[in-house]
């Protein structure tokens, strides 16, 4: 595959996945600004930064999982585990779905561990991926499907280490800092 190919494969990619509606772009930032507002002198204004961030793109993930998507006319549920990885590797689909599912949810386990615990983060941000299969099975728009709890949960960890690993080197910058000029 040369650079051209390449490069329309990934617009492509880009634009069939993450082309969002201006208007649910005004909805997360309104929701975020009403959690900023909510929690007004129950958090410092970081955590309350990090929580209109978090329910900002929360309502994204919401609006691109479930309301973005067309009503179906059946119910559509597989909740045996690792099927879409085998289908995945027998050339049936994509790894491409696989990915993305981990890809959405790095952001969560970024910024969640800034208001609870890495534990708690990933039990939080699992019940919401139940939560948005949930939806998809009530409203018909989407698989039910396991392995979205899966990939979802591990993007999660992903992201709880990426925050970690950040969180050390800011750690260990500081000390170098303060050990420099002290």
């Amino acid at each position: 595959m040369n650079q051209v190919d390449c490069m329309l494969r990934i617009y492509n990619i880009v634009n069939t996945y993450f082309v969002f509606n201006p208007i649910w772009i005004v909805v997360a930032v309104a929701s975020g600004l009403v959690a900023f507002i909510v929690l007004e002198g129950k958090r410092s204004t970081r955590k309350r930064k990090y929580a209109g961030a978090l329910v900002a793109y929360l309502v994204l993930v919401i609006f691109y999982t479930v309301l973005g998507r067309s009503s179906g006319n059946h119910i559509s549920i597989q909740l045996i585990p690792f099927w879409s990885y085998l289908m995945a590797a027998a050339g049936q689909t994509s790894f491409e779905h696989i990915f993305l599912n981990y890809l959405m949810f790095v952001p969560i386990g970024i910024m969640a561990p800034r208001l609870w615990s890495y534990r708690m983060s990933v039990k939080y941000a699992m019940f919401f991926s139940i939560i948005i299969e949930v939806l998809q099975l009530m409203t018909m728009r989407g698989t039910c499907e396991i392995d979205d709890v899966i990939g979802n949960t591990i993007g999660v960890i992903i992201g709880c280490y990426i925050c970690h690993r950040i969180r050390a080197f800011k750690t260990e910058m500081s000390k170098k800092y303060n050990s420099i000029f002290a």
